[in-house]
C-alpha cells in the first residue's frame, strides 16, 4: 500500500510505515575468506551456508606465510617494526601496516582458484564451521536436499569446477558435485562423497525427493548412492547454460544465458 508494507500474522493484519527510507534499519558487517557467491539457509537451526571463491588469489595460509616472509626479510615484528622486534615490546595494540583490507590482496596466477564453505550463525554472527577447498576447486552453486532415503536427513549439495580458465579460450578440468551432510547440530559439515560431472555445475535444486542440476545445457536428474550420486534421466535440448532452476511442486522451471 501506499502507507507501507501490508503483512499477515495468524489472524491479524498488519501495515509496517518506514519513515526515513534512507536510513538503515540494522546492520551487521561479517568479514569473509574469499568473495561470497550465493549462500542457503539450514532449515533446522536458521543457519547460513556460505559459498566464497576468488580467481587469482592465495589461500588465506598462504597469505599469512608470505606476510611473515616479508616481515622476517625486512628484520621487522609483524607490526612492522624492527625495534619492537629487538626489544619484544607488545604489538596486539598497533595497527597492522600491511593490512590486506586497506593495501588489497596479493594476486597469485589467474588459473589459480581459492574458495571454502563457512556456515554462519546470523544471530550471533560467530563462524561455526569452515571448509576450504583444495585441488584448485571453486564453488559455484548450493542447495540443501532432501532425498527419498531418509537416513541423512536434510543434506547439502555443494557444485563445484576444478581448473577454470576463461581466457584464452573457456577451459576446465572437471566438475564436481559434493554431497555433505550437517552434523554437531547442523553447526559443522562433514564429507560423503563427491561425483564428477563434465561440465560447470551453475545450479542446484531439490526436486521430489531427488537432486536437479543444471550442467552446461544440460538438465539432469540425481539420485543418492552409496558412493556417489545416481543418474535418473536427463534433457539436452536446452540451448544454453543453466544458470538458475526453481520449482513448484511437479513444474521446473529453468533460466539460462547465452554467453
Amino acid at each position: 500500500c501506499a502507507e507501507g508494507v501490508v503483512s499477515v500474522a495468524g489472524d491479524a493484519l498488519r501495515i509496517f510505515m518506514i519513515d526515513r527510507l534512507g536510513e538503515t534499519f540494522n546492520e551487521t558487517v561479517v568479514p569473509l575468506r574469499y568473495t561470497p557467491r550465493k549462500f542457503v539457509v539450514q532449515p533446522k537451526r536458521k543457519l547460513l551456508v556460505i559459498i566464497e571463491s576468488d580467481q587469482g588469489a592465495f589461500t588465506a595460509e598462504e597469505r599469512e606465510a608470505a606476510r611473515k616472509e616479508c616481515f622476517e626479510a625486512g628484520g621487522m615484528g609483524e607490526n612492522g617494526n624492527a625495534d619492537q622486534m629487538e626489544n619484544g615490546a607488545d604489538d596486539e595494540d598497533k595497527e597492522d601496516p600491511l593490512s590486506d583490507e586497506q593495501y588489497g590482496y596479493p594476486k597469485a596466477v589467474s588459473e589459480k582458484w581459492v574458495s571454502c564453505i563457512r556456515v554462519l550463525d546470523p544471530k550471533t554472527a560467530t563462524t561455526t564451521c569452515l571448509l576450504e577447498l583444495q585441488d584448485n576447486e571453486a564453488a559455484y552453486s548450493v542447495c540443501t536436499v532432501n532425498f527419498h532415503d531418509k537416513e541423512y536427513g536434510t543434506l547439502l549439495a555443494v557444485g563445484t569446477v576444478k581448473g577454470m580458465q576463461f581466457w584464452p579460450k573457456k577451459n576446465l578440468v572437471a566438475g564436481f558435485i559434493h554431497i555433505y551432510r550437517f552434523v554437531e547440530d547442523g553447526k559443522s559439515l562433514e564429507l560423503l562423497h563427491k561425483t564428477q560431472v563434465e561440465g560447470v555445475p551453475l545450479a542446484l535444486c531439490q526436486f521430489q525427493g531427488r537432486l536437479l542440476a543444471g550442467i552446461g545445457p544440460v538438465l539432469r536428474l540425481y539420485d543418492l548412492g552409496k558412493k556417489r550420486l545416481l543418474r535418473k534421466c536427463e534433457n539436452k535440448l536446452f540451448p544454453n547454460t543453466i544458470i538458475s532452476i526453481q520449482t513448484y511442486r511437479d513444474r521446473i522451471y529453468v533460466g539460462d544465458i547465452q554467453e
